[in-house]
């Protein structure tokens, strides 16, 4: 697997609110605050508890009905409290995400390190950590033209990193400095500590030099979350005396205060107009985080915001051409499959296995191990996508995070009967395969998926990401990790 990425501290604050402002009396505000320091398998790191308890405290004096309990979370108890947070969010004008400890970038995705997390191989990064992309997944969920705000804060090097580069042996180079970018959909702004792929400084004092400013500026910058993050900028420039420069990607389209008294009323509950200076900024921000969506319901979202607007024409094209797309993939669904392949490879590699690229070696692989990975890569495309899988005792499944096998088959069963009618395809060149230890291998890839129930109507698609960790008993594969996400679009 191509993984490039290093460890971070970061601090991550994601916030939600309603398109359309409300009178302050009336609105709902809920966060999560996450702080890591007490590592067990590195050192560990002195302002992540600090940066939680104040930031939760300043919440909590801004109107914000914060979750308990959540300084120094192992990966289940993470999971168990985002799990928790998810459930507040119905019905929350504003919903806040904040995380302090490490991060580790893995092929440009970010991902939460909790203090139990060992990261020894590459492969521990999927089964150890959770995807800040995850996260961000729930927050945008059900949640159209709400207002998703991220601020992460990477420091320095970790042993962690220096482990895991070893560990990779002459792919080392790819791990890195910083965190790689976020970009979010419609109404996100993604502020970063420094300069992505840049690291931030530690700090001496009782907060990190951003979380320090953030604590300062939410509560003493009268203005919007723009005036905010100049103040911020401002602060930490000074504090680093120039060497670390907050930087911010944005797609807002609504103003957002921290403090409730710079909120005005409004009962408008119309389109806004685009035809002024501010409504205009705001739709061509709005298009540039919408114009390579894959969603129906975000396109038409934007053309009843912007029905008049500039882009609306572009919307509309897109918007059917994305019906287009589905209407071809139900066609080809109805069409008869075709038969499956042979159960046992030959000594050649059949047609229909995908590329598969393996990890550089300084020595030529033995025959052993080129046929234990032809094995895995047949196996990949004749099991995962004929729902022929034998699950783990444990699977990190979706946005339910870790869970036992019969939770799992539950889940999938009741699947199996919501989409009768199924279709999976190979992401060409996505099979990754790599040795992890004796007779181990770290597989990942994807795959595209058209699901459809003729009883209902209904019909479904979009990509999946899948990471195995797999183990060759008597030149047979079997699952001794896995990790099942959504794909990137």
């Amino acid at each position: 697997m191509h993984y490039g990425g290093c460890l971070c501290r970061l601090a991550v604050l994601a916030i939600g609110l309603a398109l359309i402002v409300v009178p302050a009396a009336a609105e709902r505000r809920v966060a999560l605050v996450i702080g890591n320091s007490a590592y067990e398998h590195t050192s560990p790191l002195a302002n992540p508890r600090n940066d939680a308890t104040d930031i939760s405290s300043a919440l909590k004096r801004l109107g914000f009905e914060v979750v308990a309990g959540s300084v120094d979370l192992d990966k289940r108890s993470l999971e168990r409290k985002i799990r928790e947070f998810t459930t507040t969010l119905a019905g929350a004008d504003v919903a806040l995400f904040f995380y302090a400890g490490h991060a580790v970038q893995v092929g440009d995705q970010n991902y939460l390190v909790p203090i139990d997390a060992r990261l020894a191989t590459e492969a521990d990064v999927d089964f150890e950590t959770i995807s800040l992309r995850l996260v961000l997944q729930h927050m945008e969920r059900d949640r159209e033209w709400k207002t998703s705000l991220i601020f992460l804060d990477a420091c320095r090097d970790n042993p962690l990193a220096r482990n895991l580069a070893r560990s990779m042996g002459t792919r080392s180079s790819s791990v890195g400095q910083g965190l790689a970018a976020v970009k979010g959909g419609v109404g996100t702004l993604i502020g970063f500590s420094t300069q992505p792929g840049n690291v931030a400084r530690d700090g001496t004092g009782r907060n990190s030099p951003y979380a320090g400013a953030l604590l300062k500026q939410m509560e003493g910058t009268k203005g919007d979350i723009n005036a905010v993050l100049i103040n911020v900028r401002n602060q930490v420039l000074q504090a680093t005396s120039g060497q670390q420069v907050p930087w911010e990607h944005s797609s807002l389209t609504q103003q957002f205060h921290f403090q409730r008294a710079a909120l005005a009323p409004s009962t408008a509950d119309q389109p806004l107009p685009a035809q002024s200076g501010a409504t205009a900024h705001d739709e061509a921000m709005a298009w540039s985080t919408t114009k390579d969506t894959t969603s129906i319901a975000v396109l038409e979202a934007f053309l009843r915001r912007y029905s008049s607007g500039v882009y609306a024409e572009m919307a509309r094209a897109r918007l059917q051409e994305i019906k287009d797309k589905q209407a071809k993939d139900q066609s080809a669904l109805a069409q008869p499959p075709a038969p499956p392949p042979a159960a046992v490879p030959s000594a050649k590699a059949p047609a229909a296995v995908p590329p598969v690229r393996t990890a550089p070696s300084a020595k030529p692989e033995s025959p052993g191990r080129s046929e234990a990975i032809a094995r895995i890569a047949a196996w990949i495309e004749q099991e995962y996508l004929n729902d022929n899988i034998a699950y783990a005792e444990t699977v990190d499944w979706y946005d339910q995070g870790t869970i036992g096998r019969d939770a799992v088959l539950k889940d999938r069963a009741k699947y199996l009967t919501r989409w009768p009618d199924r279709k999976y395809t190979l992401v060409p060149g996505s099979v990754q395969i790599a040795p992890s230890g004796p007779n181990r291998y770290a597989a990942t890839f994807e795959h595209t998926y058209v699901v459809r129930s003729a009883a209902r109507n209904a019909q479904s698609s979009g990509k999946s990401r899948i990471m195995v960790d797999v183990e060759m008993i008597g030149g047979i594969p079997h699952v001794a990790r896995q990790k099942e996400i959504v794909g990137r679009q």
